[in-house]
């Protein structure tokens, strides 16, 4: 074997190595709606949880993702846009059985621009179905309903945003109609790693 041949295998052998290590080396930078307050820009959780309030709407960004090179060894992930936004509508045992109808949504970006995705002739609909919050969250003789309404493919700037949304909750003992705020924050966050982490991200969600 000749010293050039020598180099060569040792370079192979060595490569091998780091990749056997590491599985790869991988970036990503993910978009994504940080919600800040909820109801009318604040965070009225508390007062809803002390019943001064009668409901509690929160909502999220879902980014579409994507991913580009070659597994294993060396891939970079993103997200597209268009997103989609979920609502999310909490209320309590009063509305029991009930639903959520969405009217009208209006969107206001941070620059000013705007514009409505849903509107009073194609209105959203979501069952409220029965909701587990956390112990420190808990309420005697209080039980917690939510509905889940989501909105695909709204949402085409990178930018902070608020939402206005009008509605109703429709139960057996009457309707309940709302006019609420929720805004949120968009953030892109990226990141390095290594093949090994992400394999093993798999194995524990």
């Amino acid at each position: 074997m000749t010293e050039k041949r020598k180099i060569l295998t040792r370079v192979a052998v060595c490569m091998l190595l780091i990749w056997a290590a590491t599985l790869g080396i991988h970036f990503g930078a993910m978009p994504s709606g940080i919600p800040v307050g909820g109801t009318k820009d604040v965070d009225f959780w508390e007062e809803f949880l002390d019943e001064k309030r009668s409901l509690y709407l929160s909502a999220s960004m879902e980014v579409p993702r994507y991913q580009v090179g070659i597994p294993f060894l060396f891939t970079y992930s993103g997200g597209a846009m268009p997103a989609s936004v979920d609502l999310f509508l909490t209320t309590d045992q009063k509305h029991k059985g009930g639903h959520v109808v969405i009217e009208e949504v209006t969107i206001t970006y941070e620059d000013g621009q705007s514009g409505k995705f849903v509107r009073k002739e194609n209105p959203r609909a979501g069952i409220l179905s029965e909701l587990e919050v956390f112990p420190s969250d808990q309420r005697e003789n209080r039980e917690f309903y939510a509905a889940r309404i989501s909105i695909p493919h709204c949402i085409d700037e990178r930018q902070d945003f608020t939402l206005n949304v009008v509605g109703y909750i429709q139960w057996k003992g009457g309707k309940q109609p709302f006019n609420e705020d929720v805004r949120i924050l968009y953030s892109r966050g990226g990141y390095v790693t290594i093949g090994w982490v992400q394999v093993l991200l798999k194995w524990t969600l």
